[in-house]
């Protein structure tokens, strides 16, 4: 088996159990903040759902340039429509996955920020340790 496969398999479980989260968020809860400091409900639900979005661009470039500048954030406007969209994303995520070769997973990926390196490691770290754990952190 190559190791893309048990990483989307790996994903692809993890990925469920994140959609049942989503699926109980509450619309009419979206801004609540447990402390002032914290995003709301709503901006946290957003965050985990456009998580599966960062795949696609890790697996065909091998490097992304960040920037604040211009930068929105993902809102979705219901329940319905984070879970929806999240399905998409996964959808795309498990595409942009499919086939690689095991040799590509050990390539050097890279994030700047303002010219700054934020990560630089192996890709299928970048999807297991900056992706998945990703998700899971701010899903727990």
């Amino acid at each position: 088996m190559a190791i893309i496969d048990g990483m989307i398999q790996e994903f692809e479980h993890e990925a469920a159990s994140t959609r049942k989260i989503l699926e109980r968020v509450p619309e009419e809860k979206f801004g609540w903040k447990p402390h002032d400091k914290s995003m709301s409900l709503g901006e946290l639900a957003c965050h985990i759902s456009d998580t599966a979005s960062w795949v696609p661009t890790t697996m065909k470039q091998d490097e992304f340039a960040f920037s604040m500048d211009g930068y929105e954030p993902y809102k979705a406007a219901s329940t319905k429509q984070l879970v929806e969209d999240f399905d998409k994303r996964v959808k795309e995520a498990v595409a942009a996955m499919k086939g690689t070769p095991d040799a590509d997973l050990l390539k050097t990926w890279k994030m700047t920020m303002d010219g700054q390196t934020i990560i630089e490691m192996p890709r299928g770290a970048v999807i297991r340790n900056f992706i998945l754990n990703h998700a899971i952190h701010h899903r727990a």
